[in-house]
């Protein structure tokens, strides 16, 4: 599979599988010298990859280091100015795209809180979490919660 990304000018470009491969290891906050040595790629073209802003090495380890409190966060500002723009002129609001807009992102705040909470208990708990901007459903939750509750019963007989 190749990734695609694009230029400035809207041009798609795509990542290789070597590119795809060194992207990953650099998001995991490996050091060039240790990406080279790993998959063998020449020093040449994984330093020229790094810093090839249209393929978005940076931009994707930024992504990366987003955690999700910090995405609630952005998400909750964006969310606290449309209702200041819907206070300031209620009309806003009779658009059943603003309407729509608020719900959902009403929904995306309780999931993410959700999964935050989920993060902060596993940490607690001393598992390790993943990160990423994968929203798992409450329902799904409750089920994987259930499940590993009832292999634990099994466990014990």
């Amino acid at each position: 599979m190749i990734a695609m990304y694009r230029k400035e000018g809207g041009e798609k470009i795509g990542l290789t599988l070597e590119q795809q491969k060194v992207k990953k290891l650099y998001i995991e906050g490996k050091k060039a010298g240790e990406i080279i040595k790993l998959t063998g790629i020449s020093k040449s073209k994984v330093y020229r990859w790094i810093a090839d802003e249209a393929l978005g090495f940076e931009e994707s380890k930024k992504l990366a280091e987003f955690t999700t409190d910090d995405m609630v966060d952005i998400i909750d500002e964006s969310h606290k100015k449309l209702l200041m723009e819907i206070a300031e002129n209620p009309s806003k609001l009779l658009d059943s795209k603003t309407a729509d807009s608020l719900c959902k992102v009403a929904r995306v705040l309780e999931s993410m809180a959700a999964k935050s909470d989920r993060e902060k208990a596993a940490e607690i708990e001393g598992q390790e979490t993943t990160k990423g901007v994968l929203i798992i459903d409450d329902v799904e939750y409750q089920y994987l919660v259930e499940q590993k509750a009832k292999e634990a019963v099994e466990d014990s007989k």
